[in-house]
């Protein structure tokens, strides 16, 4: 029973284990590029200026706040959007899971899924980050290596999150669009 109820909850997660030639570039590779740079620069900062009031993780917590309420939303909306399109596969090689190709409706509510769960681990996390900064300031004050350590993984996280809403936002904006067109196009004809 608990077992089951863990797998349920959990089940948002399933959008990692979605596979496309792209999606490690996107979900990994970007990401972490990204999160290195960031810790780089704050490296040669100071990592006193990312915990705090008002300093970095709290204004990404904030930012975080707001999107949550976006992808929620986004989540609802394409699980009852009324289009036929949207419970076709993926143009050009559609994302799998567990092997089966995935239609637009399914990718994009696994995507917004994932965010919104990983969204609210990521705000609780800079919460705690946040309540204990006294004592992270006096722990990494004279060691960067283990702020870099310590941040770094939150850092992926954050990014991570950014990637996979740009992945979502295109695809909402865009290429369900050119779907559509091409339907329309064809009708046409």
């Amino acid at each position: 029973m608990m077992k089951n109820s863990i797998k349920i909850l959990l089940r948002p997660l399933n959008y990692m284990k979605i596979s496309h030639e792209n999606k490690f570039i996107i979900d990994i590779i970007i990401p972490l590029f990204i999160s290195m740079m960031t810790c780089f620069i704050l490296y040669e900062m100071s990592f006193s200026h990312i915990i705090g009031d008002g300093k970095i993780i709290d204004k990404i917590s904030s930012l975080l706040g707001i999107l949550i309420g976006f992808f929620i939303a986004s989540l609802a909306a394409v699980s009852t959007f009324d289009r036929p399109e949207m419970d076709h596969y993926m143009k050009g090689t559609p994302p799998t899971l567990n092997k089966k190709p995935l239609t637009s409706r399914q990718f994009l509510c696994y995507l917004f899924g994932y965010l919104s769960f990983i969204t609210i681990i990521t705000i609780l996390t800079s919460d705690l980050i946040n309540v204990f900064s006294g004592a992270l300031i006096i722990i990494t004050k004279n060691n960067s290596l283990l702020a870099f350590v310590i941040f770094m993984p939150y850092f992926f996280v954050v990014t991570n999150i950014l990637m996979t809403l740009f992945l979502g936002l295109s695809f909402l904006t865009d290429d369900i669009h050119k779907r559509e067109n091409t339907i329309i196009n064809k009708v046409l004809k």
